[in-house]
């Protein structure tokens, strides 16, 4: 039986795209998908409801054929029905009781008072799959709106839960998941829970300010943004735009317009693109129609500071909450007790923010008034962080606002208060073996570990410094390495953490701080353990992430490095097509031409990496002079790798010195297909 979905967070987070991955994969496997958009109006009526549902799932399987398909009779005979109202006589091409059920009550106007038959819903969903005999999965968008109706939701329980051949996939935000935990009861057995969240990491942003601009063959990245993630763009971006994918993308749309206007030669997040920000978003709606707006026009920077602190935790936090966590982390620094009361009772009087019976605080205004006053404040050159999604996503941005905090910061975790990250068992478990797999529980925490203690100076004691904050359910721990940023930041750092304790004290959040000296057992034990783990996917993500760092090692000319990544990645998982292609690679540029032939001679499928790992197994036998064979491979490629729309970091291509073959390295923006064809015209010159 399948397991159903429900992918849940906030606006503006990517479940719509992350829908669409799960559709496209959907038809990948042979399933029958069916997309259904919600909107407020669909819950007003529940034959309305329940018919555009059967409507998508007739309309996607008459598609694949089903029924005769779209030209079919049962389809005609069905639009008649379900469209017109008019139920025929001769019922041979109407398989389907609930549309004609549909059509008379719509018919005889009584639709308000009419019963939906579940048993005629589930016998046509029965039909239709034992038509199709294929898995078919809805795919419902924008559920928030069933907040508002139980009994919808209680009717999709009842129909799906025991229907043979159907998978359901919801998005909402997360007020939707209490509702359906409390009608699909127990909700483990019949919901996976996804969280889709903003991008945790600069990196993360990074990545999705590259991908578009990748597509474009004509422009050298490099040349317009750096797109590093410590970059002071990158680390601006991902913190102006909260990580939200949508947001990231309109400010780089910004920026681009910018270059092709003429208007800079860089992209850069300046002020004057900020204020484009604003009035693109001033162009999606009335601002002066919208009361929140229209008063904090008027707001000076500090008015906007307190703003973007109060109504922070989701409504979750009281004044007192929210002033006591800022003093515990920030002392006086930024606000006095008595200043920001003053601020918050300027923020109620004027009917911005309210308060519910438990003191707890919430904003006035919907989501797209949180993104304008964000923008409209950094414009006025308020850097605050805005709105928080969540209690612990509040202590971890408060936290992160200092430079020695976030510098040091290897890795946060927020978690219910009783689960805790016991990072001292973990380290112990990785740095003294004890027969026992130390991945089998808690692996994504340990495979951290693993990649901590891997980057570190071998056979060297080394500390860690831990931080948990506790208030309420929510635990926010913190990991962090002293020697990061530059190093020599242990003392500050500590410093400013035990003053967080202290003045935590008499507080309702709980505070702790510990130091923790690990001893590196040295590469060959945690290869060990990884390779005797139970746990098949820790040997494949650690694999790829040696393989990645093979990459930047490699690009850094750090071979060294490169060399211990190469080997673990091997070692993991030789047959995995990235490791075989970036592995293979460095052996052939390291020397190891025997290496280099075990990795590359494998068959590869037709992906990019597939393709790369070809086309390196051509550089290969153009070095061994097998030019006859190598030519043979990239005639087979070149085709292929035309379409392909990453670039290529590093590729070896042939060059001829009289009548020998020589291969050189070239590093950029390198499209595989037209690095083939070239070195196709050199192997064909040199047989000629």
């Amino acid at each position: 039986r399948p397991i159903n979905l429900a992918l849940l967070g906030p606006r503006a987070a990517g479940k719509t795209s992350f829908l669409n991955v799960i559709q496209y994969q959907s038809e990948a496997l042979g399933y029958c998908p069916v997309r259904i958009d919600l909107n407020e109006g669909d819950i007003n009526q529940e034959h309305d409801f329940f018919f555009k549902i059967l409507d998508s799932v007739i309309n996607a399987v008459c598609e694949k054929g089903a029924f005769g398909g779209l030209n079919g009779r049962t389809y005609d005979a069905y639009l008649a029905t379900a469209y017109s109202f008019q139920v025929p006589d001769d019922r041979t091409f109407c398989p389907f009781l609930f549309p004609i059920q549909y059509a008379k009550v719509k018919a005889a106007g009584s639709a308000a008072y009419a019963c939906v038959s579940d048993n005629s819903l589930k016998r046509d969903l029965a039909a239709i799959y034992d038509e199709l005999k294929k898995p078919i999965v809805l795919l419902f968008d924008e559920c928030n709106v069933l907040v508002q109706s139980r009994v919808l939701l209680e009717k999709i329980r009842n129909l799906f839960m025991n229907t043979k051949g159907y998978m359901l996939v919801l998005t909402g935000t997360p007020d939707l998941f209490p509702l359906i935990d409390d009608v699909f009861s127990p909700i483990v057995r019949q919901f996976k829970k996804i969280q889709i969240g903003p991008f945790k990491t600069p990196a993360e942003t990074a990545a999705c300010i590259r991908r578009p601009l990748e597509v474009l063959k004509t422009v050298d990245i490099s040349e317009i943004i750096d797109l590093d993630e410590d970059s002071d763009t990158v680390r601006e971006i991902h913190e102006l735009a909260g990580g939200k994918p949508y947001e990231i993308k309109l400010i780089c749309h910004m920026l681009f317009r910018k270059l092709q206007q003429d208007r800079a030669t860089r992209m850069l997040l300046t002020f004057s693109v900020l204020e484009d920000v604003r009035q693109e978003l001033e162009n999606f709606q009335d601002v002066s129609a919208r009361p929140v707006l229209a008063k904090i026009q008027s707001f000076n920077a500090r008015q906007l500071s307190a703003l973007a602190l109060l109504p922070s935790g989701e409504g979750q936090l009281s004044f007192e909450d929210t002033w006591t966590l800022h003093y515990a982390v920030h002392g006086a620094r930024f606000w006095s007790r008595e200043q920001l009361e003053q601020e918050f009772r300027l923020l109620l009087d004027s009917k911005i923010i309210e308060v519910d019976v438990q003191q707890r605080i919430k904003f006035i205004g919907d989501e797209f008034d949180k993104i304008y006053i964000k923008y409209l404040a950094r414009e006025r050159r308020v850097r605050s962080r805005f709105w928080s999604s969540s209690i612990g996503e509040f202590v971890a941005t408060q936290l992160e606002m200092i430079p020695v905090i976030r510098k040091a910061a290897l890795a946060r975790f927020i978690a219910p208060a009783r689960s805790g990250h016991d990072i001292s068992g973990l380290i112990t478990k990785l740095t003294t073996p004890d027969g026992k797999d130390p991945y089998e529980e808690q692996y994504l925490l340990t495979e951290m570990a693993y990649k901590w203690i891997v980057s570190r100076p071998q056979n060297e004691d080394f500390r860690l410094i831990t931080l948990e904050i506790t208030f309420a359910e929510t635990t926010v721990s913190f990991w962090f390495d002293p020697e990061a940023g530059g190093g020599g930041n242990q003392d500050e750092l500590l410093d400013r953490l035990n003053g967080l304790v202290s003045r935590s004290e008499r507080t309702a959040w709980r505070a702790s701080v510990h130091v923790v000296v690990v001893r590196s057992p040295g590469v060959e034990s945690l290869a060990a353990q990884v390779l005797t783990s139970a746990n098949l996917g820790v040997r494949r993500d650690l694999a790829l992430w040696h393989s990645n760092q093979l990459g930047l090692r490699y690009t850094e000319k750090d071979l060294v490095h490169a060399r211990l990544h190469a080997d673990l990645a091997v070692r993991y998982a030789r047959e995995n097509t990235r490791v075989r292609a970036n592995s293979g690679y460095f052996a052939m540029a390291d020397g190891n031409l025997e290496l280099a032939e075990t990795l590359l001679v494998s068959p590869s499928d037709d992906s990019s990496t597939g393709l790369l790992v070809s086309y390196n197994l051509a550089m290969l036998r153009s070095k061994q002079g097998r030019i006859d064979e190598a030519r043979g491979i990239l005639e087979s490629l070149v085709t292929k790798a035309q379409t392909l729309p990453n670039p290529c970091v590093c590729l070896f291509v042939p060059t001829r010195n009289g009548s020998v073959i020589e291969l050189v390295e070239e590093r950029g923006n390198l499209q595989l297909g037209e690095v083939a064809t070239r070195a196709i015209q050199v192997l064909r010159s040199s047989t000629d």
